[in-house]
């Protein structure tokens, strides 16, 4: 496999998790936002006080487990971006 074709692949691996990472990003962002308006409205609110029961149930220890993930990915991206920086100056020193 040439070297350019190894970093296009590494390249599109990368922007695909970028994707993936950017839509669990708003998904996680939108849920936050949720139970901030449902815990301001709740009290007075049986249905907001039935979603914020709803949500207990689905993350019963609250979204530690998801952002924690979040933050793994983000991690693992920033180990392929330097892994990807230094195949590219690999690649630009043994053309010279």
């Amino acid at each position: 496999m040439e070297k350019q074709e190894q970093s296009n692949i590494m390249v599109g691996k990368m922007y695909a998790q970028c994707e993936k990472l950017k839509k669990d990003l708003e998904k996680f962002k939108k849920l936050e936002q949720e139970i901030h308006f449902l815990n301001q409205t709740g009290e007075g609110d049986l249905k907001a006080k039935k979603r914020i029961e709803e949500l207990k149930m689905a993350y019963p220890g609250g979204l530690k487990k998801e952002k924690a993930q979040i933050e793994s990915c983000v991690n693992d991206l920033k180990v392929q971006f330097k892994q990807l920086k230094t195949y590219i100056n690999n690649l630009h020193i043994s053309t010279q």
